[in-house]
């Protein structure tokens, strides 16, 4: 995606965000929902990985293969004029630069929001520690800074 497009959407999106409405994202899990999407007056579009996953024939909880995700993510984020908020499960990796790779990769797609599910697929240990998630968010904010992205 165009790098000037991506940076009108990620403002768009935060604005969004700030704005005095709520604000309402449709899950889409694939190209064609994001369209409908689009037509019935979203302004912004949220992506479901459960969808996603259903959609290939994966369980949800990180089945679907990264690889498949972002696709899905970049097919939805062509297909409409909305900003798209990409739904990376857990982030596909244990190590906080796992789950950096995975930010970036969804950026790439064309995702200007991500957000990540905070389970660990281990029973005895559900929840991904908060300080791993903010250590998380924290590198790629640093990341996203020495860029010059607004995203």
């Amino acid at each position: 995606m165009d790098e000037s497009l991506q940076r009108e959407r990620a403002e768009r999106l935060r604005e969004l965000h700030r704005g005095p409405a709520l604000l309402i994202l449709p899950n889409a899990w694939d190209a064609a929902s994001a369209r409908l999407f689009e037509l019935a007056g979203f302004e912004a579009i949220g992506t479901t990985s459960s969808g996603i996953a259903a959609s290939f024939g994966y369980p949800d909880g990180q089945r679907v293969p990264r690889a498949t995700m972002l696709t899905t993510v970049e097919r939805i984020a062509a297909s409409a004029a909305l900003p798209v908020s990409a739904d990376m499960e857990a982030g596909y990796e244990p190590s906080v630069e796992g789950v950096i790779s995975s930010m970036r990769l969804a950026l790439r797609a064309g995702a200007v929001g991500i957000n990540f599910e905070d389970g660990t697929g281990n029973p005895s240990r559900p929840l991904a520690s908060i300080a791993y998630r903010v250590e998380a968010i924290r590198e790629y904010a640093r990341w996203q800074a020495k860029r010059g992205y607004l995203w």
